[in-house]
């Protein structure tokens, strides 16, 4: 095509219609995105490029490429990441690295990160580039390539784009479909009804230079063209509704993608237990406002044991049914839990504590991050089926954020008498020693549902073992570690003695080989009043405990650690204890209520 050639009906035609073929496509983004500023990315990147292309259509190729670069940088600060934009539309330095880093590593990312995604900002780059790309080709081969050498492979061409638009949206969507089939058959219908239109007749020269013939023939293509995609939709619909599976299995590529972040990288919280209570007792870790009574503050939970340590699970371990993974301010409700109806908030300064471990309160549903940590939401992981937060680098003091948090609401024993343990997927533990194995079985005797099963062994650790962290004002020694050594030495010495870090340890081993998924959660108690406001945690407010799921109920929380400190120096095994001596209030506070 000459540079001079005007805008014809035909080439408007033919740029718009495959747009509107790939405005379907961007829909299919919406499972990857939450909101919709996908959409305003990806519509507008179509008109972005679209316009680039029609404004270029005079000038020689690079020079319409150019144009079609620079409208790429002006408006996509405004249409990708307008959050980021001065006054929402103006570019600055940080919108305009993040339309270059979208650009290139945004699909990476999005495959990586758990849907539905809302950071890093510049992921809705990804569908605003595609749009671009897509409407700025379509543009340039429908202005300057087609006309005068239209012919039905060459049309057919400017569906090309379009296809990969719908194709990308599902894979790097989720298994959920955004009315998969609808957007598939209206894509197919118009795109054979505009081909059809479309078509030469090079048996009618008459009709295709004679007025009244031209408009005869122009209607008979589209009858000609709307029969048969009528047709065409109709058998398609049969067709799938006798072979096509009612729930068939989507191919996207996040499934196929082991998410970059293993926690297996960060020391286990747990191992450090001793260095809160030796070193950091007195020392304030973080001040925490609006904690209420009975709530404490979680560091982690570690559901995966070798034989020397608890550990959150690996990706390997949690491939499709959770994991850590980047989810912006807003966090994902976990699946399993009931919690309160109202919400509130609570705020974290961090001043001694400086581990990667972000302390949490109950299940949150937001945080931000504020002050000099403000920016680096992108260091944020969290996993919803732990509530176990990690902000990668670690904290510093004086930072701080907020938490929006719901509290777990937790029955009584007698209503979990009839109600299963949820089966929920958890790696194995490795060398659980046979001593410990044998407790279990002791302890538990001939009580039958779970929750006795479990309050037994729980009453059993805190009425036999005594409270030591090891001090030297402590009356007896205990060493440190949860280890398989450390487990066989609690239950062979002539007294048990340790602190949450081995009883917690004991006895969600103990619940793992009576078949129950047992974690073990560590945190912080510190205490709480009624009017309390600002609270400073300490080191010696440091706890552990064990929590095991209940179906349609939730994770529910055993405190399996004496409260007795004085150990005698000699113990005489006494008679097997009664149901009514297995009461005793936890050590930690908990929400729910318990009953013996």
């Amino acid at each position: 095509m000459s540079a001079g050639r005007r805008l014809t009906a035909a080439s408007a035609a033919d740029v718009v219609v495959p747009l509107v073929l790939a405005a379907l496509g961007v829909l299919g983004f919406a499972t990857a995105f939450g909101g919709w500023g996908y959409l305003l990315a990806g519509l507008g990147g179509l008109a972005v490029g679209a316009g680039a292309g029609l404004l270029g259509r005079r000038l020689p190729l690079l020079p319409a490429v150019l144009v079609g670069v620079l409208a790429y940088f002006a408006f996509g600060s405004a249409l990708a990441m307008p959050d980021a934009a001065l006054w929402l539309v103006v570019p600055t330095p940080e919108t305009l690295a993040g339309l270059v880093l979208g650009a290139v590593w945004g699909w990476a990312d999005l495959v990586t990160l758990r849907a539905p995604v809302e950071a890093p900002a510049y992921l809705t780059v990804v569908p605003y580039v595609a749009g671009w790309l897509v409407g700025l080709v379509t543009a340039l081969l429908a202005t300057r390539w087609l006309p005068g050498r239209s012919t039905a492979p060459r049309r057919a061409l400017l569906l090309v784009g379009p296809v990969l638009l719908l194709l990308a949206a599902v894979l790097v969507g989720t298994q959920d479909s955004v009315h998969g089939a609808l957007r598939g058959t209206l894509f197919a219908a118009v795109a054979l009804v505009w081909l059809g239109w479309r078509r030469r007749d090079p048996s009618a020269p008459d009709a295709a230079t004679d007025a009244a013939g031209s408009r005869r023939l122009a209607r008979s293509r589209l009858t000609g063209g709307v029969v048969l995609v009528t047709g065409a939709i109709v058998a398609g619909a049969l067709a799938a509704t006798a072979l096509v599976p009612a729930q068939p299995d989507r191919v996207v590529v996040r499934d196929e993608v082991v998410p970059p972040f293993d926690p297996l990288e960060f020391a286990s919280p747990l191992a450090g237990f001793r260095a809160y209570t030796k070193d950091l007792a007195e020392t304030p870790l973080f001040t925490v406002d609006g904690l209420r009574e009975g709530e404490s503050v979680r560091l982690a939970s570690l559901d995966s044991y070798d034989g020397r340590l608890w550990n959150a699970a690996g990706p390997e371990d949690t491939a499709g049914v959770g994991g850590f993974a980047l989810v912006g301010s807003e966090l994902p409700e976990p699946a399993l839990g009931t919690f309160a109806a109202d919400a509130h908030e609570v705020q974290v300064e961090i001043g001694a504590y400086d581990d990667s471990w972000l302390p949490a309160v109950a299940a949150p549903g937001l945080v931000v991050l504020e002050g000099a940590i403000a920016d680096r939401t992108e260091d944020l992981r969290y996993d919803p089926a732990s509530a176990t937060a990690v902000l990668i680098g670690g904290v510093d003091e004086g930072d701080r954020y907020r938490l929006t948090v719901r509290s777990p609401v937790l029955p009584d024993d007698e209503e979990l008498v009839d109600v299963p343990v949820a089966s929920v997927p958890l790696p194995p533990v490795e060398s659980v020693p046979d001593v410990l194995v044998a407790r279990a079985d002791q302890y538990v005797g001939d009580e039958v549902s779970p929750i006795d099963q479990l309050r037994a062994i729980e009453t059993g650790l805190r009425t036999e073992g005594f409270l030591s962290h090891g001090l030297a004002s402590d009356a007896v020694a205990s060493r440190a570690g949860h280890g398989a050594d450390r487990m066989v030495d609690l239950f062979t010495r002539s007294q048990m003695v340790g602190d949450e870090e081995q009883y917690a340890s004991a006895m969600a081993l103990m619940a793992r080989q009576l078949g129950y998924p047992a974690r073990v959660v560590m945190g912080f108690a510190p205490e709480v009043g009624s009017d309390a406001a600002s609270i400073e945690v300490t080191g010696a407010d440091v706890t552990a405990w064990v929590e095991v799921p209940f179906d349609g109920i939730g994770w529910v929380p055993f405190f399996p650690t004496p409260d007795d400190t004085d150990v005698p120096q000699e113990q005489t095994p006494g008679p097997p204890l009664s149901r009514s001596r297995r009461c005793g209030s936890p050590r930690a506070p908990r929400s729910g209520t318990r009953t013996c």
